[in-house]
Formats: structure tokens, sequence, C-alpha cells
């Protein structure tokens, strides 16, 4: 009985039976595996050999034209490819693909704000957003000050006490503090540290887009750590330091299996994880792992979980599979028994206990911005502030090339428009924001969970003209030979459903619409940060384009003569951006391309499909490129008017 209460505290969200039944043996057994720890620049995102001479392929064509294949050589001297370089790729294509993969870990430095021109104008958001900054500002500030005067402490203590110290809090140690960071840089210090120059500023390429993040920002340097870095300790009877200062002084194994002695740490599932290098803190329902003993307010080291288990590789007896995680273990799993691959992802401080972690439905787990450790590492990532829920009705967090799509649609006022796949309803929103809400959009999604959540935010951003459907738009066709009806009569002659409100309506009458904004389903391959791809076979990855031409047709068949079409993409692979505009071309003569009016991105891949006068007119963004942008494709069509 002593043996099975000893390994089972500190697991509430284990089912009963399971925790009656766990032994010291079976905790043995699950320690016995050792956790595999990361720093994010020893992270390597892989792919299956045949996704990764698919990809490699489609750049042969592009590294061997100049002046881009001169830029790949001379980025050769670049960490990141050097170390590509050592792997056993070594064509100037794979070479390109690893540098595209080593900056997918890592998020863009700025974070994307759309404003909603429904509601406020740029200045006003830009104003609001600057002012909603401070209280981030202040409380990143103070943990700095806090670090650099325990790190100060620290310095002193080790010279023996040859230094006069001030009472702690005094004006005057502030000032020494501050001195003390001076001329430092990386993990000795944090004088280029802050964040007084956080600012909301225009973008400079989209009218109604305002970019946050720090004037001049550089790469952090805690990505080189696998945990927080160690903190001297005095010694004040030696005049030395004892390092490191340990929360857990006396556990040997613990060390051995990588994990800090100076913090506590817990671990979030992956997609929390790159929640966090975006900028946002953790919250309740993304951690699956935590030490024993977390009290709230202390400094925690937070990892994100990859792949493989904790107990036995299983379901943990709870039947389900953790967010973000290849192979499921419980949540709430003991830090100790965690044997799983993961990634040091920061600091920051709890703002709950462990147990309320696991209990509670939801709330704040972690604040990443306010870490006090001295020499700790605040943050992986970029140094940005969690803006996810900040003026929701006024903007909307957007990647940049996402926000360019409903630019290069054009809507206008009065036009009757398609979101074909809109869920969450970012696009859709911003369409009716440009239309001034003078209009019709319908914003459509097979999965009506999803179009009930995105009605809930055209409510919240004001988006009236908007209306959301639950219909497959694969098979959204009326070809039964009714009466002609436009979007408007269709949708004014619907009725709601019971179970949730939504309209009941499946299909619309050939060319309907003057507009049609078409972002499919696709592999997600340019998302910003990926810390791990799930696509395993090259046949699977191909699926994705072979859906996409269901799309395709349907919204031919339903645009306008004369109207525009937009496709996108957050994928790099070509078979889902070049060669999908070149089968649009060759199976719909009505479609011709058309030009992107944006200095954004870059043209479309050769020997793609497309010709040289026809890849110029799409637009391409890889996440190495020197836009420090997601992976994304844009592109526009232009359907003949009849002559």
């Amino acid at each position: 009985a002593k043996s099975k209460t000893r390994w089972s505290v500190g697991l509430p969200m284990l089912p009963c039976s399971r925790r009656a039944t766990m032994t010291k043996e079976d905790g043995q057994r699950s320690q016995a595996a050792v956790p595999i720890i990361l720093s994010l620049d020893e992270l390597r995102v892989d792919l299956a050999p045949d996704i990764r001479r698919h990809l490699a392929s489609q750049y042969e064509s592009l590294v061997s034209r100049s002046p881009f294949s001169s830029a790949v050589s001379e980025g050769d001297d670049d960490d990141s490819v050097r170390e590509s370089s050592s792997r056993p790729s070594s064509s100037a294509a794979e070479r390109h693909l690893d540098r595209i993969l080593d900056a997918m870990k890592r998020p863009p430095s700025a974070t994307c704000c759309r404003v909603n021109i429904i509601n406020s104008s740029v200045e006003e958001v830009r104003v609001r957003l600057d002012d909603a900054l401070g209280p981030w500002r202040e409380r990143r500030n103070a943990a700095r000050r806090l670090r650099l005067l325990r790190a100060a402490a620290a310095d002193d203590d080790s010279d023996g006490g040859r230094k006069r110290r001030r009472p702690e809090g005094s004006a005057g140690d502030e000032h020494d503090a501050e001195k003390e960071g001076e001329g430092r840089t990386g993990d000795e210090g944090e004088a280029d540290d802050d964040v007084d120059d956080m600012i909301a500023r225009p973008s400079g390429a989209l009218p109604d887009v305002l970019l946050v993040g720090r004037s001049g920002a550089r790469a952090s340097t805690a990505g080189a750590l696998r945990g927080p870095p160690p903190i001297a300790s005095p010694n004040s009877s030696s005049g030395e330091s004892s390092s490191p200062r340990a929360v857990f002084p006396n556990w040997e194994k613990r060390s051995e299996r990588g994990w800090p002695s100076t913090h506590r740490a817990l671990i979030v599932d992956r997609l929390c994880g790159e929640a966090v290098l975006r900028g946002s803190d953790v919250f309740v329902r993304g951690v699956l792992a935590a030490d024993a003993g977390i009290a709230e307010g202390e400094d925690l080291a937070v990892y994100a979980h990859l792949d493989g288990g904790g107990e036995d590789e299983g379901d943990g007896g709870g039947g389900k599979k953790s967010a973000g995680s290849a192979k499921a273990f419980p949540r709430g799993l003991l830090l100790e028994r965690y044997g799983g691959r993961c990634v040091f992802l920061g600091t920051g401080a709890a703002r709950c206990g462990r147990a309320d972690m696991f209990r509670l439905p939801r709330g704040l787990a972690v604040d990443m911005s306010s870490s006090s450790s001295a020499g700790a590492a605040a943050a992986v990532g970029p140094d940005l502030p969690p803006l996810n829920g900040v003026l929701e009705s006024e903007m909307m967090l957007q990647n940049l090339p996402s926000a360019m799509v409903a630019h290069v649609l054009g809507p206008r006022s009065g036009e009757a428009i398609l979101d074909m796949c809109s869920a969450p309803g970012g696009k859709a929103c911003h369409v009716a924001s440009l239309m001034r809400n003078e209009g019709l959009v319908v914003a459509c999604d097979r999965s009506r969970g999803k179009v009930v959540l995105a009605r809930e935010k055209f409510k919240t951003v004001g988006a009236t003209c908007v209306v959301p459907l639950a219909l497959n738009s694969t098979r959204c066709v009326v070809r039964d030979g009714s009466p002609w009806r436009s979007p408007k009569e269709i949708i004014e002659s619907a009725s709601a459903t019971k179970k949730d409100g939504l309209l009941d309506v499946k299909a619309f009458h050939p060319e309907s619409f003057d507009r049609i904004l078409l972002d499919p389903p696709c592999s997600a391959l340019g998302l910003r940060p990926k810390l791990r791809v799930d696509i395993k076979t090259l046949r699977d990855l191909s699926k994705h384009a072979e859906y996409q031409r269901r799309f395709a047709s349907e919204a031919v068949a339903l645009l306008k003569p004369g109207g525009t079409m937009t496709w996108s993409t957050c994928t790099i692979d070509a078979s889902e951006n070049e060669e999908m505009v070149g089968h649009v071309l060759r199976e719909f003569p009505s479609m011709e391309l058309a030009p992107i009016p944006f200095d954004l991105g870059r043209a479309g891949l050769p020997e793609r499909g497309l010709s040289d006068a026809e890849r110029c007119m799409v637009r391409r963004f890889d996440p190495c490129d020197d836009g420090d942008t997601m992976g994304f494709f844009v592109a526009k069509f232009v359907k003949k008017a009849r002559s």
C-alpha cells in the first residue's frame, strides 16, 4: 500500500482503476525510459525519405538559376547551412530544403495584426495596441530587472564580499544591476533585453496590417539551450559560488535524465509549444506532464512534447491521445516518468499550482513573460507579447501572406462573394472589412462545429454581411436543371436548422458569384513554427492535391464570367501550388491568370507546370526567404467574359 501511494501522488487525471493497480515496479519500468531533451537549435524537422526527395526535387531548377544559386552558396556560411551541409544530403536543392526546414521550426520575428476597418481605423488600433502592450512591457522589464539584481548579488558574493552591497530593492541597487548587465550578451546578460521598443508599426506592404515586434529584433541566443542555464548560489563562508543553486540538490538521477536541478519543469503538448514560441502563455489545457510540488509564483522550465510516450507508449489507461502527440501518455504524468522526446521553450512563472493545472478546465498555467530567475532563458523564440484576445473586435492575428489574399481578391461593395473553405473565418472577416459590410459574403465549411465557432467570430467583429453555411464545397453546384436563383435569393428563402440555427443551404446555381476565395485543405507544410511533420508517406502528401482538384472544379462552375478567383495554400509543396494552377489553366480554358499587384513574396517555381510569364504572376513565400513569413502561395484567376 505504501508503494502504491508513492507512485500515485500527483496524478489527478489518471482513472482511479489505473492508479489503484499501479505498483512500484510499474514506476521503475517507466522511469527506465530516459527522455530525449533537445534545444531548438538541435531539433531537426524530419521528413519521410520519399517526401524529402519530392520536395527537394522541386527546387532543383530554382537553385541552378542565377542569382539564387549564388545566394544559396553564400548562405553556406550560416550555422544552419553548415549543419545541413554536414548531413547526407549534398545537392544545392537539398541544402535549400534544409534551410526551409530549419526556418520552419522558428516563428517569424514579428506578430502580424490585421485591422478590422469596419470598427476602427488603422491608426486608432495602433494607438490602442501600444496602450495594451504597456502592462506586458512593465512585467517584462520588472522581471528583467529582478534577474539582473539576482545575478549581480551572486557576482558580489562570488567576489567574497569585496563589493559593497546596498539593501536589495534600493534605487542604487537597481542602478548597479543595470550596470552589471551592460556589455553582456547572450546568456551572460541582458543589455539588449529591454522591451520599451516593442511597438505596433505599419507593415508597409498592406494598408490594414500592423506588425508587433521589437525594432531591430535579433534571434534569441537561448535556442542553443536544453534547459535553464545554471544559477550561481553564493557561498558566504568561502567567498566562492557553489554551482548550481538546486531545487533538487540530492537527486542525481534527475540530472542524469537531463532535467534541470534549478527549476521544476513541465511539458506542454506540441501545439501549445508552437504557440509559446510565437509569444503565447501556457494555459492549463496544454499541460501534459509536470514535476510534483509546483506552487503558484515559482519559476518553471517549460518544454514541448514532440513524440514518444510516457507509460508503456500506450494510452495511459485513459484511452485518449494527447493533442500534438504522436504517441499518447496520461495527462497529469509526473515528470520523472516521462520518456518521450521534447524541446526546451524557456522559463516562466507558474500562475497556479500543479493540482489546478490538471483540475481546472481553463485558465492560465504559466506566464512566459514573468520569469525572474537570474541567468534563465525567458524565451527561446523571439520576444513577442501574447496577443490572443487583445482588441478582438478591432483586429485579428493573421500571417502576412494570408492577410494579402483578400486584397488580391479585391472585393467591391454590393458583390456576392464565396469563401469556399472558410473556417476559422479570418479571410471572410477580412473580405467583409474591405467591403465595409456592403454586399454578401457566403462563408462555407464542411464541419458544422467549425462553422458555429466562425459565426461567433463574425458577430464579434461586426461582419454582418457574412452568412455562415455548413456544406460540402466539393459538391455545392446545383445541376438538376431547376430555375436559376441568385445566392441572395437562395439564402433569403432558406430555413434555419433546429440543431444550431445554421441555414439549410447545400448548393448554389452555376455562375452565381462575382468573386470566389478558395483556400482549400492542404498539407500545411509552411506553417511556422512547426516542430514536427505528421505526414508519413508521399502517397499521403499527394492525396491533398487530388482532393483540391474537386474544390477547383466547383469554384470554376460557380464563378461568373469576368469574375475573380484566388487560390491560396499554406504549404511549400509545388503539387498543391504551381502544379495546381497549371491544372486549372489546362482543364478550364475559360480561366486565365492575372498579375498580383503587391511586392510581397516571389515568383513561382520554374518547371512546375507554368511558363516563366505565368509563374511571375503568382506569389510564393518560403519560410527561409528574406520576408521572414510562413510558407504560403497565392494565385489570382479571372474567368474570361463571354464574347
